[in-house]
């Protein structure tokens, strides 16, 4: 059933509704701000008695990083920085710069490391750091630029962005920490130290902004008019489910995807623009706000894609699944590459979306690490694609996610990452790997409490294929085990199949991360979703306040960026 856009009506009443989400934004922020203050004690103490301070500044600091992490840090990185009169925005503005600096002064050891005549190992560790750091920079950057309140206020879902890029530049600093595991010597052993304390200092500027803008409304610049699917996602078997709110240039894009006219054409037989889609991706304008659609025909491109962070919004559209197939085989055991950059296709442009096309890493189960896909950008979309290896298939890395009537394939962790990743009406299948091998479907990397990252599925298919079938008793199946402290995947209304052990979820290495973890799973269906014989740690979600926060509206805030030619279920 659709639903009915609540705010589409005359212009009095547009704009009555928007002096009343102004008015109740107003009030909003300065009930907060006497919050904050009254919490952190601004005002305690600021008399001239004994024991008293006049600097309320200093009290806001104290108290602040106190509900930090990492307080001892975040008192001696921001005193200087924190004058007599600091306001919460100030010192949240302050808490950023200082993270700024603490990692471009990161990123410029390891340039200096990398120039330093390392091995091949420890090199392509430091690739990938500096890849990172540059990641985590600009996040921080977009942060500086948005951390005011007048600017918070005044934006469609700022508060949202803000953390959400906070939360990303410290997954991208710690995996450029991550890189190094496993490798010895003085670069490695500095790395660690070095990127330790940034990682604290990382931690606080996102304490210090969520402690003081979480609770901020976002309010639109303008009333919605977009009219979203409601409650039950739709199966999308054909294009009759096409909803109306797609416009006719829309419609005919997804009706006649064939005789639509996209920017460029790749075919392998050269009837088209290029024979390679990277080609074509290298074509595109740097940072238009403009979508370039490339059109690539049915046919099999055995390549390495990368859409780079300056090329934005990028859509590649294909002939359908099993049709227009892009395929490799690199991989950490033989190629020489890092888990990082073994992925087929690496995202890195915002704004991506991809749809009709299937994504391979060919390397096998016996060579471990393996990816078919990295996303490290935000406000990526994949719709109507198979995503196919064996571990690791899919590294939803950093950033917000959607995934919407996707096959997803693999063996160990095979979701994985520290996104925040919304998969909606997919199959997702466990394969056959090494003999006697587990099969883990996810492993969520979450690092800190307050990162705004996870892996949600709703209404999902999980299976198994035909062939692990016939091999279920040798490959027990779990829906997930903890790579970080802080794992955060929830399973809600999806068919979980007779594939999972009773358990249902998997511990990493002993009691780690069992009592900070989040597993949750809400009104699932099927034999693998009976919870009665589940391990303690996990959690079986009862209040649909609670699962609503996992959904697509509310989780990844996709109503504002979906594309409309994306058929979605805003909540539950």
């Amino acid at each position: 059933m659709m639903a009915m856009d609540p705010y589409d009506q005359t212009r009095h009443n547009v704009k009555r509704v928007r002096k009343r989400y102004f008015v109740i934004g107003l009030s909003s922020i300065v009930l907060v701000l006497v919050v904050v203050c009254l919490a952190v004690g601004i005002h305690k103490n600021s008399g001239s008695g004994k024991g008293g301070s006049s600097k309320g500044g200093v009290n806001l600091l104290q108290a602040t990083c106190q509900q930090t992490d990492f307080p001892q840090e975040c008192v001696s990185s921001l005193s200087s920085s924190t004058p007599d009169n600091a306001t919460p925005n100030d010192l949240a503005a302050s808490a950023v710069r200082v993270a700024q600096q603490q990692i471009q002064s990161l990123m410029n050891k390891t340039e200096e490391y990398l120039n330093s005549g390392v091995n091949a190992t420890t090199k392509a560790a430091l690739v990938d750091c500096v890849d990172n750091l540059d990641g985590a920079l600009d996040q921080l950057n977009l942060t500086i630029a948005s951390i005011d309140i007048k600017s918070l206020l005044s934006k469609a879902s700022s508060v949202d962005d803000l953390l959400t890029s906070l939360s990303s530049a410290l997954t991208f600093h710690d995996t450029c920490i991550d890189g190094f595991e496993g490798i010895s010597g003085t670069v490695s052993d500095k790395l660690h130290v070095e990127g330790g304390y940034a990682h604290k200092i990382l931690s606080n500027a996102l304490a210090v902004a969520t402690i003081f803008f979480s609770q901020l409304p976002s309010l639109p610049h303008s009333i919605p008019v977009r009219r979203l699917l409601e409650e039950t996602p739709q199966a999308l078997d054909g294009d009759d489910s096409i909803p109306e709110w797609v416009s006719a240039a829309q419609r005919r894009l997804l009706q006649q995807k064939k005789n639509f006219t996209p920017n460029v054409v790749v075919a392998k037989n050269g009837n088209g623009d290029f024979k390679k889609i990277q080609d074509a991706i290298d074509a595109a304008p740097l940072k238009s706000s403009k979508t370039f659609v490339i059109y690539v025909r049915a046919g099999v491109y055995s390549e390495s894609v990368v859409i780079p962070k300056k090329a934005l919004n990028i859509m590649l559209v294909g002939d359908g699944i099993g049709r227009t197939i892009i395929t490799g085989n690199k991989n950490v055991q033989q190629s020489g590459v890092t888990t990082f950059n073994s992925a087929t296709v690496i995202v890195s442009g915002k704004g991506f979306f991809a749809r009709d096309l299937t994504i391979r890493n060919t390397a096998g189960p016996e060579n471990h690490q393996a990816v078919a896909l990295r996303v490290s950008a935000d406000q990526v979309v994949f719709y109507r694609c198979s995503l196919e290896a064996f571990q690791d298939t899919l590294y939803a890395h950093t950033l917000r996610q959607f995934y919407r009537d996707c096959l997803i394939m693999g063996t160990v962790d095979f979701v994985f990452g520290n996104g925040a990743a919304v998969i909606q009406n997919c199959t997702v299948l466990a394969r056959v790997g090494i003999p006697g091998q587990q099969v883990t479907f996810t492993a969520q990397g979450r690092v800190d409490k307050r990162q705004t990252t996870g892996l949600s599925f709703i209404s999902c298919k999980i299976d198994a294929t035909p062939e692990l079938r016939n091999e279920i008793a040798q490959h027990p199946s779990y829906l997930g085990r903890p790579w970080k402290l802080y794992s955060r995947t929830v399973f809600m209304k999806s068919f979980i199949s007779d594939i999972i052990e009773p358990r249902g979820w998997l511990e990493w290495n002993g009691d780690f991360a069992l009592s900070t973890l989040f597993y949750g799973e809400y009104k699932n269906t099927g034999p693998g979703s009976d919870r009665s014989k589940r391990v303690q740690w996990s959690t079986g979600i009862t209040d649909k306040k609670v699962a609503s926060k996992f959904t697509v509206k509310s989780f990844i805030n996709g109503n504002s960026w979906v594309p409309q030619s994306v058929p979605f279920a805003a909540g539950l």
